[in-house]
């Protein structure tokens, strides 16, 4: 498995890459997940369809923390906090290069978490799991 864009793979082999990846967060973690965010949000409907098939919700994001194109912990900080409203998901990166799937420095991310974090959190924000927020989001709806 990897982080390719799968509008390019055939949908057995998307089923494949899902599985490739499910079986190494559960060795590594003990979990397993129902969420899934395609590589670059890139997804056609076949291939959303079967990833829903296979037991899937499609989660995207709301804030691209822009990690992969400036490596700056304080440009990162700064840019989420001018641009954050309450329920984003925030995406952010821990490998790859602005154009290929391989290298990128994440040193200054992970730099830019903590501080982050406790700005946020000083703004009033908290930080929930993804079937937190959607149960919120569903609640909101009600």
């Amino acid at each position: 498995y990897d982080h390719h864009v799968l509008m390019y793979y055939k949908l057995e082999e998307v089923d494949k890459e899902i599985k490739g990846a499910q079986d190494a967060i559960k060795a590594i973690t003990g979990q397993t997940t129902k969420y899934f965010r395609p590589p670059k949000a890139w997804l056609n409907d076949a291939e959303k369809a079967e990833i829903e098939r296979i037991g899937y919700k499609v989660i995207l994001w709301d804030l691209n923390s822009k990690d992969w194109v400036t490596f700056d912990d304080k440009y990162i900080v700064n840019y989420i906090l001018r641009h954050v409203k309450p329920g984003d998901i925030i995406l952010f990166h821990d490998s790859g290069g602005v154009f290929t799937t391989e290298g990128g420095d994440r040193h200054e991310t992970v730099k830019a978490i903590p501080m982050l974090v406790n700005k946020l959190k000083e703004r009033g924000y908290g930080f929930v799991t993804i079937s937190e927020l959607l149960n919120m989001k569903c609640d909101d709806k009600n």
